[in-house]
């Protein structure tokens, strides 16, 4: 049995996770991984990669062609069935994603597509779809010597006591490209791919994972321009910043406006309240990353 921590959350595993950070408990765990039978799931088998919920929000499933078939229950419990010729690196890539945001979910959290830094206790945020450019931004921060927080993902949550809002990260592993790596040129070693035939690996930092929940600072969404110029990096404010984060929910299809629509609305108005934001804007088809890394430095420490 394995014993995990990831988005906040006490893990046991009958599945090893080297991509998560190992953390011996006693008690009860919030979620537990555990290997199902094909006669387990419940339900009509979905399509590839195709989804079904129950009406309620808390039984999702899942099933990846030649992966494996997840379901998830009550935001407690994940059923991984290995399917025939499945590949360990893909079984557990789709569970730390796909999965762990139906549990987030049906525990009443909504994710943002996120990664983050430490900026001396507090947390900055950097937001945008896929191929925005997030994990780039945190390799080059990391090669100046500023601490990361998290990767891709990064939950949000009101506060009980200072009914403020913290941040946790999800887990101690940066997913990159290749050809990112190479363009960095900081000596990164392509060991953890992560999913057989794909270019993409991981990078680990669990010595420097911070398991705290920490105050967010700093919003910075990225964007590509179309137009010819400079990397330009603007503030803004209000409304503005809470649709943007709305549009970062991340698995959005998850959410549930009878049961997630309240949540939001006091978290990311919250999570507004608490944060500086600004957009920054790149030219599409060039290298902008020491531009855009020097611009966000700058700003964390004025």
């Amino acid at each position: 049995m394995f014993q995990y921590l990831a988005y906040g959350l006490k893990i046991e595993s009958l599945i090893e996770f080297p991509e998560l950070f190992p953390m011996q408990f006693s008690g009860e765990a919030d979620v537990y991984i555990r290997i199902g039978t094909s006669s387990s799931i419940e339900g009509e088998t979905v399509l590839s990669a195709e989804k079904h919920f129950d009406n309620g929000a808390q039984h999702y499933q899942l099933r990846v062609n030649g992966v494996a078939v997840y379901e998830v229950k009550a935001g407690k419990l994940i059923s991984i069935v290995m399917l025939k010729g499945h590949q360990m690196g893909a079984v557990r890539l789709y569970c730390l994603s796909n999965a762990f945001a139906a549990v987030l979910y049906q525990r009443g959290m909504i994710p943002l597509h996120a990664s983050g830094i430490n900026v001396d206790g507090s947390i900055a945020m950097f937001l945008g779809p896929s191929g925005a450019g997030k994990s780039t931004l945190l390799l080059y921060l990391q090669s100046q010597g500023i601490r990361i927080f998290s990767d891709d993902v990064c939950v949000p949550f009101i506060d009980e006591a200072s009914r403020d809002v913290l941040v946790r990260a999800s887990y101690p592993m940066i997913k990159c490209w290749s050809s990112t790596m190479d363009l960095l040129q900081a000596g990164f070693e392509k060991k953890h791919r992560l999913q057989d035939g794909i270019d993409k690996f991981g990078i680990f930092f669990h010595s420097d994972f911070d398991i705290r929940a920490l105050p967010p600072k700093f919003l910075f969404f990225l964007e590509k321009s179309d137009k010819d110029g400079e990397v330009s990096i603007q503030s803004i404010s209000g409304v503005d910043v809470f649709s943007r984060l709305v549009a970062e929910a991340y698995r959005g299809h998850h959410f549930r406006e009878d049961l997630h629509k309240q949540i939001l609305f006091d978290v990311f108005t919250q999570l507004c309240v608490q944060s500086s934001a600004f957009v920054i804007k790149r030219p599409a088809g060039i290298d902008s990353i020491d531009t855009i890394g020097k611009k966000v430095i700058q700003q964390i420490m004025m």
